[in-house]
């Protein structure tokens, strides 16, 4: 086991805040022990098969081909979990479902969203129905990194700073009729946060996250507005956020 880099463990609301540099930025896993939101992405052709349960550990996924890593909140200890996602890139935006037990996230090389599950094969899903504001020039849709699965609504929330984007949500409910249909809830004019993770908190249905500057934010994700709850005293890229 190897030690990771933690730039800092905050408290708020008796749960801690891992943040990790930007060393894991890009590929990073969340996870949330104990009523755990779990962060994860999703596979590609081949049918995933679900956890059984929610795992008890904390996940990371970087790399520029993604791998998976087991982390230690508490000790900063990791080790390399899974070598081959099955895809050529990056996987981000992670968050466990605990409604289907699936890790959801970004798949960069199909540029849509993707689920893992027990075998840690990134599953990707079609029929997702993007919304028109994500979409380039020759209609493809963009990439996220920051994105989690909210516990009370079963969905995907994924956010990019940006004109023309913002926070936007993916129902992942196979038997509803709003199924991979995504939504806008703001635009980045109404909510320009300058961040690069988010975390469900497991009780009080909010997202959080900790901007550049060291502002920490409390997200309301059903109306798209955020309240500033203070400053951490320390800046810097804070590419993974995790609740205990």
């Amino acid at each position: 086991m190897s030690s990771l880099s933690y730039s800092r463990v905050y408290r708020y609301d008796s749960r801690i805040f891992v943040f990790l540099e930007a060393s894991m930025l890009i590929h990073k896993f969340k996870w949330l022990i104990s009523s755990a939101l779990l962060l994860v992405n999703v596979p590609q052709v081949v049918a995933a098969t679900a956890f059984t349960s929610c795992p008890t550990g904390a996940f990371l996924f970087q790399d520029t081909v993604v791998r998976a890593y087991n982390v230690d909140l508490f000790t900063g200890e990791y080790g390399l979990l899974e070598t081959d996602l099955g895809t050529g890139g990056k996987f981000n935006g992670v968050g466990y479902n605990v409604h289907d037990n699936f890790i959801y996230g970004w798949d960069y090389v199909n540029q849509t969203v993707g689920r893992v599950g027990s075998d840690y094969t990134i599953e990707s899903l079609s029929g997702v129905n993007f919304h028109s504001s994500i979409l380039n020039g020759s209609g493809d849709p963009v990439s996220f990194y920051v994105g989690d699965v909210a516990l009370a609504t079963n969905e995907y929330f994924v956010y990019r700073k940006g004109s023309s984007y913002g926070l936007y949500a993916i129902p992942l409910d196979s038997g509803s009729g709003d199924y991979l249909q995504m939504r806008k809830i703001t635009n980045s004019s109404s909510m320009n946060l300058s961040i690069y993770d988010i975390a469900f908190h497991p009780t009080d249905g909010f997202a959080y996250s900790v901007d550049r500057n060291g502002n920490l934010h409390k997200i309301d994700v059903i109306n798209g507005t955020s309240s500033n709850l203070g400053n951490t005293g320390e800046t810097g890229t804070y590419g993974a956020i995790y609740f205990d």
